[in-house]
């Protein structure tokens, strides 16, 4: 059993205290999974299916190259409309079973990785 402590002090009993939606704790949330990496491109990419116990993965493309990124089951990520990322920045984002994330770029870049890492929470 681990025991977390968020930024407010509180401790929650043991690691079933966390809750991903409603009322999320996502600094418990260990990522210690699967590694997916990506060369980003200026055409849609797709992950493998992320594994039965992930919860949420976390996105960090490398600094070069702004992305748009999408999950679902078999989604396309779209420069117009889907969520964007910032080169550098990281992102944690609430997945299922079976959930796939797509990811393109802004430019054609192929020296940025895209890391997206699922959690074993």
């Amino acid at each position: 059993m681990a025991i977390y402590s968020d930024l407010s002090g509180n401790s929650p009993h043991n690691d079933s205290d966390f809750r991903i939606g409603g009322h999320e704790d996502l600094q418990a949330i260990t990522f210690r999974g699967t590694t997916h990496s990506i060369t980003l491109s200026n055409v849609s990419q797709q992950t493998a299916k992320f594994s039965r116990r992930c919860r949420a993965v976390r996105i960090s493309p490398t600094t070069g190259a702004n992305c748009h990124y999408e999950i679902g089951s078999n989604p396309t990520a779209v420069e117009a409309t889907s969520p964007f990322l910032a080169a550098g920045a990281v992102e944690i984002v609430k997945v299922r079973f079976g959930d796939r994330l797509a990811i393109i770029s802004d430019v054609a870049d192929p020296t940025t990785l895209v890391h997206i890492q699922e959690d074993l929470s």
